[in-house]
Parts: structure tokens; C-alpha cells; sequence
């Protein structure tokens, strides 16, 4: 956050906004949207997905994938205008639960139950998700 005494201005640094177009790019990558900006090579990011020969047609690699919905939620707190689009990849994240539409969105009789104590729990999560939202 910044002042010059009549405007406060918030923002991130450089190298923030930098992670933030990588991880960005690397969903966009994962799900098949690619552009003349698309690297080739995502350095640490596309090792996860790419550990047991690449990436399953129509999945995103959960582990990866939350990791960066984690770090661009803390961004989205000085860009608010982000929150919609990660909630989108936090449906498809969530997709394996039970109690979910086909949209991944939670079943309000599941929630009322869990808010009582009558659900099992989802147990772990799988290596791979469905792109529930983004198939293309």
C-alpha cells in the first residue's frame, strides 16, 4: 500500500505479479488455452504434473494446481476482481467430494448435514481432478 498524500494506491510487487502471471499461465496451460504468451516450460510447476508422464486428458494435477489457487488467493485480496475466476478452479478442485452437482458446487442437503455431524468424511484427496468447468 502506498500514499502521495491525496491517493492510497495497494498493489503487489514485481516479482509477486510475476508468480502471479506463471501460475495463472500454467491453469490456462493445464487446461488447453495456450497463446503466443504461453511458455514452454513453467520450471517447478509443470515437474508435478509431469512426474508419472504428463498430464491425463481433461484433469489438473490437485497438489499443483491448489498450491497456486493458494498463492493467488493471497493476491486476490489486493485484486478483488480475481475471486470469481478462482472460484471456478476451486469448484473443479473440489469436484471429488461427495455431495457435489455437476458443477461441483456442495448440495445444500450435504451441507446441512455436515453442519450436523450426520456425513462421512470425503476421505483424501486424488492425485488428479476433474476440469469440471473447463472442458474445452
Amino acid at each position: 500500500m502506498s500514499s502521495d498524500g491525496t491517493v492510497v494506491q495497494k498493489g503487489v510487487t514485481k516479482e509477486r505479479w510475476e508468480q502471479v502471471k506463471s501460475k495463472t499461465r500454467w491453469i490456462s496451460n493445464e487446461i488447453g488455452l495456450r497463446d503466443e504468451f504461453t511458455p514452454v516450460m513453467f520450471g517447478d510447476l509443470a515437474n508435478a504434473s509431469n512426474e508419472d508422464g504428463g498430464t491425463p486428458e481433461g484433469k489438473l494435477h490437485f497438489k499443483t494446481t491448489e498450491s497456486c489457487v493458494g498463492f493467488l488467493v493471497y493476491v486476490a485480496m489486493t485484486y478483488t476482481s480475481m475471486v470469481p475466476y478462482l472460484k471456478d478452479i476451486y469448484l473443479s478442485l473440489n469436484s471429488w467430494r461427495q455431495g457435489r452437482d455437476e458443477y461441483s458446487w456442495a448440495d445444500q442437503k450435504r451441507k446441512q448435514e455436515s453442519l450436523q455431524g450426520n456425513t462421512q468424511p470425503d476421505g483424501n484427496a486424488p492425485k488428479w481432478v476433474d476440469m469440471t468447468l473447463y472442458r474445452i
